[in-house]
């Protein structure tokens, strides 16, 4: 009977191992599927950011040019109704262009540092969401059964099983 006691108890011993491992591992793939998930919302996040920064871009630059083409078309109406022609004129009218250009040089440097902005938080929160997974540890199915099959013997014997009878 002692050699059937010892059976039960490396058996269970064996079968508490496996159930302890799983559930383990299953809470591991839990905790890495919300860091997982918790990075998709960010990245989405800071997907619709950029987006939102190209839209108001895109209509600041058109804002900016429909504004040089009044500068332009009010100084040409202004100069052809003062008489004024030639170099100045067009140095006039240059300068409103000019402006123009560099206004729209400038939406474009404001526009790239942002999404250089938020290119380096994308890196930021795949790199916090590798490091959280990499704090995690799963046991593979080798190793539990070395486990089980280690802490089985210890039970058998612990219980007066004796092995090579």
């Amino acid at each position: 009977m002692c050699e059937a006691g010892a059976i039960v108890a490396a058996v269970l011993a064996v079968v508490s191992t496996v159930v302890q491992t799983n559930r383990a591992n299953d809470a591991a793939d839990d905790q890495a599927d919300a860091i997982a998930a918790q990075a998709t919302t960010n990245r989405e996040a800071l997907v619709e950011r950029a987006s939102e920064v190209t839209d108001r871009a895109e209509a600041e630059k058109f804002e900016r040019q429909k504004q040089t083409q009044r500068e332009v078309s009010s100084t040409r109406v202004a100069q052809s109704e003062a008489g004024i022609g030639g170099n100045l004129a067009k140095r006039t009218l240059m300068a409103s262009l000019i402006s123009g250009g560099q206004d729209l040089a400038m939406i474009d440097k404001q526009e790239k540092t942002l999404h250089n902005q938020i290119g380096r938080q994308m890196d930021a929160v795949s790199a916090g969401a590798a490091l959280q997974t990499s704090g995690l540890s799963w046991t593979s199915p080798l190793m539990t059964g070395i486990g089980a099959a280690s802490r089985g013997m210890g039970a058998y014997t612990s219980a007066g099983g004796k092995f090579g009878k």
